[in-house]
């Protein structure tokens, strides 16, 4: 993938991409008046929004280890995410301030989009009452549209929020197909303002520095820069790697140089794909699922390994040519906390084996929380005289 694309293109192509991806999910109602309720289908939607643009929306559905046999590969569907960082911005006064900006960010985007009319702002008020308060939803028919088609009732799933997931049911019966279809496609648009041109950039911009602080937005070739390390993080790893391990790695994708957003699309797919494949296969142990560029370290319960990306094998960690102390003070001190993480709440719920069950017996549950508790009361008594927080 040319970087020069996402430099050079997106101001030249505007906002017609993202109008395409409109039109594909048939069309978004608060910019046109010919949208029709009856050919709008839920779970069709959202499979193709999860499927084609990998964007999870209302809950997330994706494959993963089942932490009662982690040998094996099972589908998990959870809670989904809000458009805004966490529900406290939609339910408490304090946070008024932020909820203004949500709404005019909705109001300016659509309005870059073309959206008139005095009707425009009481589909969006829909949207964030829907939002706000977040039965008849045919699961299989929305995994059939961008997993497999042969799922049936017999397929095991792991359903995480079980209340939240009856709440949605109810919800989602009681809402009209307009308010929906607005909903999802002012989610996905959201999602994907910060791959558009600069009119899009600027709102974005002052919505982040209401809702994060954000006092100056970044410019374009960091964002370009930061975007291919996320959604290319191997790719990018590889270069990495071979430069500074001697090592070569490499995943293929079929680019068009002068596309960035067309660029962008493929990989929502690819990475959505990527994941769905894996339903029915075996847990591949040696599968590395971390970039090899971050500078961090992770423990998974469900292989009951420790990974040390490539990022993190680098002073002032470790170095080959370091004396064992300093990278026993370095890599060591890493190594070791995360080997805490086997034995901490979570991990201790897995056996060696990466399958759930508790192999602690309670008098020793007891004891560890008692000892937890006296580190939380511990730095609960550490005061931070400049935010009045302890």
């Amino acid at each position: 993938m040319n970087i020069n694309s996402a430099l050079t293109q997106i101001e030249a192509t505007g906002d017609a991409p993202l109008r395409a991806v409109i039109a594909d999910l048939g069309g978004w109602p608060v910019l046109t008046e010919q949208w029709s309720s009856q050919q709008f289908v839920l779970e069709d939607v959202l499979a193709k929004m999860r499927g084609k643009y990998s964007t999870p929306l209302l809950f997330k559905c994706s494959v993963g280890v089942d932490d009662k046999n982690s040998s094996v590969n099972i589908l998990q569907i959870q809670q989904g995410d809000l458009g805004m960082p966490s529900r406290e911005y939609y339910l408490l006064k304090d946070h008024a301030s932020h909820m203004q900006a949500y709404s005019q960010f909705m109001k300016d985007v659509v309005k870059l989009l073309g959206a008139k009319g005095p009707e425009v702002n009481d589909q969006l008020n829909d949207i964030l009452n829907f939002e706000i308060t977040l039965a008849n939803f045919d699961l299989l028919r929305y995994l059939r549209g961008f997993v497999v088609d042969n799922i049936t009732e017999d397929e095991p799933v792991v359903l995480f929020a079980t209340q939240y997931m009856q709440n949605i049911a109810k919800l989602l019966h009681h809402t009209e197909n307009r308010t929906l279809a607005n909903y999802l496609i002012w989610r996905l648009v959201s999602d994907m303002v910060p791959e558009l041109s600069e009119p899009y950039q600027q709102v974005e911009a002052q919505y982040k520095h209401v809702i994060q602080g954000v006092q100056r937005d970044s410019v374009r070739w960091k964002k370009c820069v930061k975007f291919v390390n996320e959604k290319m993080g191997m790719a990018v790893g590889a270069m990495f790697i071979k430069d500074n391990f001697k090592k070569e790695s490499k995943e293929t994708l079929n680019f068009e140089e002068d596309a960035f957003f067309d660029n962008f699309l493929k990989l929502l797919e690819f990475a959505s794909k990527k994941m769905m494949e894996k339903l029915r296969q075996p847990v591949r142990q040696d599968l590395y699922e971390q970039d090899p560029v971050v500078v961090n370290a992770f423990y998974n319960p469900n292989t009951n390994n420790i990974l040390f990306p490539a990022g993190i094998l680098q002073p002032l960690f470790y170095s080959s040519v370091f004396p064992k102390s300093l990278n026993y003070g370095g890599i060591g001190v890493v190594i070791g906390h995360e080997i805490t993480h086997g034995f901490d709440d979570k991990g201790r719920q897995y056996d060696k084996y990466g399958n759930i069950k508790q192999w602690w017996d309670d008098h020793t549950i007891q004891a560890f929380r008692e000892r937890a508790q006296c580190i939380i009361d511990q730095y609960s008594q550490y005061k931070l005289d400049q935010i009045h927080e302890y």
